[in-house]
């Protein structure tokens, strides 16, 4: 009922027009908490009266923690937040997540609240608390152009690193499959970002749009001359990576750049090994007309593209690679043919294509 009563008298106090000459003896706390719901709602007037009446313009509300200015800025209410940032707010003042106004303006592409908060001093390099990503960060991985572009003139770090993997702005970017993701690279590549800093694992932003198969992203990377054979810590490639995943139209464009076939890739294996052990046909057909080495051997375990589609019960793999000039004879270093492996598993068409290839 209190809350209520308080409701009413402040929205019928500002409604009415009623004008102090300036705060008066500071607010109760339910008032406070009226405001900042009042805030939510983009109700400007009750948040002006309440603040005029003694409020604290960083009020938070009782059980979630946010602040009146998370809130408002939450609901896209520009000139509610206008009028807690005239009244002092903090702009950098978070939720118990550790999310800050700007990340939320950022989150939504609400790309004016961002540069209210901006205008008013929001900390452009504040992280979040659970990976550690910038407001830059978060833009990235969603995409949000505009934002990047506010952000970076605010001086906000290009190559920033995350806390948890090591990303940066640019791989973040890559990673993701939003159909603005080419607009958001090109966006931080204009802006100065590092086509070739990696994560803490090694993993590129060429490799990392190669795994998502974005195409666009790739090659705008390669046009900035983006390495096409670097290696992530585990050995990967990004033709290895892009093979992996069967993303046929990266694996085109690397090999068309230079990207060479037999180089092993993660764990020593080839990228046609890959092909063959994740059910990448089209992939694994490109690789062989390109040059891959059918007959290749794992570093590690000594196993064959040939083995490796038999391992998994791959029967149009296995004829694809038999075609291609693949031995069946070939054994692992555990001493497994690719027959004897599919003898293993009990795999009666692989066995019956691996007999009619002896």
């Amino acid at each position: 009922m209190a809350a209520i009563a308080g409701t009413i008298l402040l929205s019928g106090c500002a409604g009415a027009g009623w004008r102090l000459p300036g705060p008066s003896s500071a607010a109760s706390v339910i008032e406070e908490q009226i405001m900042v719901l009042a805030a939510q709602e983009g109700r400007a007037d009750i948040v002006a009266f309440a603040l005029a009446r003694g409020a604290d313009p960083d009020a938070r509300e009782p059980r979630g923690g946010r602040t009146a200015l998370l809130m408002a800025t939450e609901t896209g209410e520009l000139e509610t937040m206008a009028v807690l940032l005239a009244a002092g707010a903090d702009p950098d003042t978070p939720s118990p997540e550790g999310w800050t106004p700007l990340m939320e303006a950022v989150a939504l592409d609400q790309v004016t609240a961002l540069r209210l908060l901006l205008d008013a001093g929001a900390n452009p390099e504040r992280r979040e608390r659970s990976s550690g990503y910038s407001p830059l960060m978060i833009a990235a991985m969603l995409a949000n152009v505009d934002a990047l572009a506010a952000l970076a003139e605010a001086g906000a770090e290009i190559d920033a690193t995350d806390r948890a993997a090591g990303a940066t702005p640019l791989i973040l970017a890559a990673s993701s499959r939003d159909p603005a993701a080419p607009e958001a690279v090109a966006e931080l590549l204009v802006r100065g970002a590092d086509t070739d800093q990696a994560r803490k694992d090694g993993l590129t932003a060429l490799m990392a749009a190669s795994g998502a198969g974005n195409l666009p992203v790739v090659r705008l990377l390669l046009d900035e001359g983006a390495k096409l054979e670097v290696r992530a810590s585990d050995g990967s490639t990004a033709l290895g990576i892009a093979a992996s995943a069967g993303r046929t139209e990266v694996v085109d464009l690397l090999l068309s750049r230079g990207a060479d076939p037999n180089r092993p890739a993660g764990g020593g294996h080839t990228p046609l090994m890959l092909a063959s052990s994740n059910g990448a046909l089209l992939t694994a057909e490109r690789l062989l007309r390109a040059g891959a080495d059918v007959n290749a051997k794992a570093r590690r375990s000594g196993a064959t593209a040939l083995i490796l589609a038999a391992a998994r019960g791959d029967a149009p793999m296995v004829r694809l690679l038999l075609g291609a000039g693949a031995d069946p004879g070939i054994a692992s270093r555990d001493g497994l043919t690719a027959i004897g492996v599919a003898r293993q598993n009990d795999f009666a068409e692989v066995i019956e294509a691996l007999g009619r290839g002896n």
